[in-house]
This record gives structure tokens, C-alpha cells and sequence, in this order.
């Protein structure tokens, strides 16, 4: 599915803290070695920041501009 180890490690942490709420103390390990520290803590930001996105715009339900297409419809 990936060729590149960076873009695995980042999907397994992002799928593992939506659907599991958090790392395991393997992947952890697993994604500093690839990532780095800090490029985890970003992943976890970037994870964080899309979430509240995607909570606020459906608690509110925000639609399209009048007028626009759906692209995804």
C-alpha cells in the first residue's frame, strides 16, 4: 500500500489514535525511530486539528455555498 516507510508509519499512527484512542507503547517506538519525536507530536497536531475541523463543521452543519455542487454527490 505504501512504498514509502514515512507515509506508513503516519497512516498507522493516525489510523491508530481515530480508532484506538491513542498508540500502543510498539508503534510509539516504531514511529520515533521513522518520524522523529517532534514529527510525531506533529501527527498527533495534525490528527487533533483535523478532528475539532471535522467536529465543528458537522455539530454546526455547515454546507456548501449556495449555489455550489457537491463534488463528492
Amino acid at each position: 500500500m505504501f512504498d514509502d516507510p514515512k507515509g506508513k508509519t503516519i497512516y498507522e499512527v493516525a489510523k491508530s489514535l481515530h480508532e484506538g484512542h491513542g498508540l500502543s507503547k510498539t508503534l510509539y517506538d516504531e514511529a520515533v525511530a521513522v518520524l522523529t519525536e517532534r514529527g510525531v507530536t506533529e501527527v498527533i497536531g495534525l490528527c487533533g486539528y483535523y478532528t475539532l475541523v471535522s467536529l465543528t463543521l458537522n455539530t454546526f452543519e455547515f454546507g456548501l455555498p449556495e449555489g455550489e455542487a457537491s463534488d463528492l454527490a
